[in-house]
């Protein structure tokens, strides 16, 4: 017997530590997640960092879990076929003013359990719960844009491709200053967010960083999950190098 229309538990909960008897639910969610995505199904050490950058992230997984009777052989109860995940972190509006901000990722819902009302549920929620909180802004990247003007989100940044022509015709009009140090990759994980924090306050329409790209400019983990060996690092000194100014190349 399936499960019928909307049988449904939403879960709101923060993602456990491994010692945490709370912990294979986190995994079942971040299994969900790959699920839903198409992605491969992640080793154990992929799972356990992931969700030691989604602590981090101080992140927050809603699910949406079978209620009533699940169909026999399928995916169990305790695998939610709904995700939806939230952070908080700030954008810059201008003005120096930097508003703190909801960023919503990781949505998906099983194929077999669509048109229910689940991601409408969870948005809902979600949103209402961030105006409690006192919060004026939502954002999140789409990877079908059609699916969210119904909630209020609207196009915020566009993109665009430029090739240059970097051979003997290519000519810098530009003095060089300072000096250049190759250094140890993991140096950034404590130098990239402090240059990050300084284009950050400058530069309206930026958001702030979550923990994957601290991790991911270091080599310490890669688009695939796994450590990055191939990840070089160059340091460019100012003029006065004794003062430690420095930007990451």
């Amino acid at each position: 017997m399936s499960n019928p229309r909307g049988d449904y538990e939403i879960r709101r909960f923060e993602p456990a530590a491994k010692d945490d008897p709370a912990y294979p639910g986190s995994v079942a969610w971040k299994r969900a997640v790959d699920f839903g995505f198409h992605d491969a199904r992640r080793t154990d050490e992929r799972v356990d960092k992931g969700l030691e950058m989604d602590r981090a992230d101080r992140r927050v997984m809603t699910g949406a879990y079978q209620a009533g009777p699940v169909a026999g052989h399928s995916l169990g109860a305790d695998i939610p076929v709904a995700t939806f995940g939230t952070m908080t972190r700030t954008l810059n509006i201008g003005f120096g003013r930097l508003l703190d901000t909801r960023l919503v990722t990781n949505v998906t819902v099983r194929t077999s359990h669509r048109r229910r009302g689940l991601l409408r549920r969870m948005m809902g929620g979600e949103l209402a719960l961030a105006r409690q909180e006192g919060l004026a802004m939502a954002a999140l990247t789409a990877s079908e844009a059609s699916i969210y003007g119904r909630f209020g989100y609207g196009v915020a940044t566009s993109e665009q491709s430029v090739k240059v022509d970097t051979t003997a015709r290519f000519v810098l009009k530009h003095i060089p200053v300072g000096s250049v140090e190759v250094a140890d990759p993991k140096v950034l994980l404590e130098l990239a967010p402090e240059v990050f924090d300084r284009l950050h306050r400058v530069t309206p329409g930026s958001i702030g960083r979550h923990e994957f790209y601290r991790q991911l400019a270091s080599g310490s983990v890669g688009r695939d999950g796994d450590e990055d060996l191939k990840v070089k690092v160059a340091l460019h000194y100012g003029p006065r190098r004794r003062c430690g100014r420095l930007r990451v190349l």
